[in-house]
């Protein structure tokens, strides 16, 4: 009677070790294909970027399969990510230069977040990617508003 009790234990006992590993290989699968989504997705921006295309202000949003993927993407504080400590005065006078440069006109780096989520049972897993990237249009409209900024008469400065 002993021995049957002590194989009934192994038995659940392998029993529930093989149903948690069987629910961690499909966490781990499902994980994998949302990396892959985020990557996919973040390599098309890149692409846009590269040519010189950078992705609207906003979020939008899209489903694959049992995945949801969102993509963020928002202006970019540049002064705000300047560290306030360790720089002594040199802290204001960066972010006078900055604000000086860039004014009221819109950062042109871009924050980028793609977020992919998927339900697996009841919980919710994401798998998030980050990058940054440079909108050409606001970079060439700071650089002009700049340049004037130098030499406000539009005129060549002479030797």
């Amino acid at each position: 009677m002993a021995a049957v009790a002590v194989v009934a234990i192994v038995f659940s006992t392998l029993a529930r070790v093989a149903n948690e590993g069987l629910r961690s290989q499909g966490i781990s699968k499902r994980r994998l294909e949302a990396s892959l989504l985020a990557d996919a997705q973040l390599a098309e921006i890149e692409t846009q970027l590269a040519a010189g295309i950078a992705p609207e202000i906003g979020e939008s949003e899209s489903e694959e399969g049992p995945f949801s993927i969102v993509v963020k993407v928002t202006e970019f504080d540049i002064a705000s990510a300047i560290p306030a400590s360790g720089l002594g005065d040199t802290d204001t006078k960066t972010e006078a230069t900055l604000a000086g440069v860039l004014g009221d006109e819109v950062s042109p780096v871009r924050a980028i977040e793609v977020a992919v989520t998927w339900l697996e049972g009841l919980d919710e897993y994401s798998v998030i990617r980050n990058t940054f990237g440079i909108d050409p249009v606001a970079l060439e409209g700071l650089a002009g508003a700049e340049l004037q900024n130098l030499n406000p008469g539009g005129s060549p400065p002479s030797s």
